[in-house]
C-alpha cells in the first residue's frame, strides 16, 4: 500500500468518526427553524418543523424571553452542525472516489 493510499485511508476513517460525532450531536439538538410572528406591538417566537407532510408551529414565547433566546441558539447550532456534516460527507465521497471504494 502506498503512503498516499495509507494517508487517504486514515483521513477517510477520521472523517467517518467525525461524521458519526456530528450526527450524534445533531440528534440531541432541537429540530425545526425559528419563525417570528408580530402581533400588535409584540414579536412572538414559534418553532416550525415538519411532522409527516404537515408543518407544525410550537409557541415558545416572546422573542426576547430567555427560553426563546436559548432555543434560538440551539437551533442555530444544529444548522451549523448539519452544514458541517454535509461538508464531511462530501469529503468522504471525494476520498472514496480516489481510493476506488
Amino acid at each position: 500500500m502506498s503512503k498516499v493510499h495509507y494517508i487517504l485511508k486514515e483521513e477517510h476513517d477520521r472523517l467517518q468518526r467525525l461524521a458519526a460525532l456530528y450526527q450524534k450531536e445533531i440528534e440531541n439538538l432541537p429540530k425545526g427553524s425559528v419563525s417570528l410572528k408580530k402581533r400588535n406591538d409584540n414579536v412572538y417566537m414559534y418553532i416550525a418543523y415538519r411532522e409527516g407532510k404537515k408543518m407544525k408551529f410550537d409557541y415558545v414565547g416572546k422573542e426576547s424571553s430567555p427560553k426563546a433566546v436559548e432555543l434560538s441558539g440551539l437551533i442555530k447550532k444544529r444548522q451549523e452542525k448539519s452544514k458541517q456534516l454535509c461538508e464531511v460527507r462530501a469529503d468522504i465521497q471525494d476520498i472514496k472516489k480516489v481510493l476506488n471504494d
